[in-house]
């Protein structure tokens, strides 16, 4: 199930660097799709657009997590990042602009949601609009009202939503 990338040394200590095989999205045919491509669109109606339209919703996604850009996600690496910083940066992102706008935040755990595609897995999201999300918990803004340390996120290997520690890192796609 896994592949040895390398080996690295240190002080004497061997470790083994271990990567997951690439693994195409599983989708299964007879359920519908809850968010088929119909349901998006690309800000002007352009495909180099980095911004999606939710038609259903009417909220404005950031087609890349933060720290990934190009027409199809293909450049960087999603940040990973704890809850707290999650919510500083994207002041910080809206103070200098982002994709032309700057009124940017996480999402709360509800509109986060919206984007599961229940019919997929790995990832549990419309591939097409929102191409090489990770398999990891993204952050939303909601946190657990019974927890001073937890907040919610959202897998998008498998579409559950978790109360995952704020010390924890997730991922951040960015809503407007």
């Amino acid at each position: 199930m896994f592949q040895v990338i390398r080996a690295i040394t240190f002080t004497g200590v061997i470790g083994i660097g271990l990567v997951n095989p690439v693994i195409a999205q599983v989708c299964y045919p007879l359920i519908a799709k809850t968010a088929p491509s119909s349901r998006y669109a690309f800000e002007n109606n352009n495909p180099d657009e980095l911004i999606i339209i939710d038609k259903q919703t009417q909220l404005q996604w950031y087609r890349c997590p933060i720290g990934m850009s190009g027409k199809n996600c293909e450049h960087g690496m999603a940040r990973h990042m704890l809850w707290e910083e999650a919510l500083s940066y994207t002041k910080m992102i809206n103070i200098k602009g982002y994709a032309g706008y700057h009124d940017w935040r996480v999402p709360t755990i509800k509109e986060l949601s919206s984007l599961i595609e229940y019919a997929c897995y790995k990832p549990a999201i419309n591939i097409s609009s929102f191409p090489n999300t990770s398999q990891d918990i993204f952050w939303s803004s909601s946190a657990e009202q019974n927890s001073g340390s937890h907040a919610w996120g959202l897998n998008f290997s498998n579409g559950f939503t978790e109360f995952t520690p704020r010390y924890h890192y997730g991922r951040v796609r960015l809503v407007r």
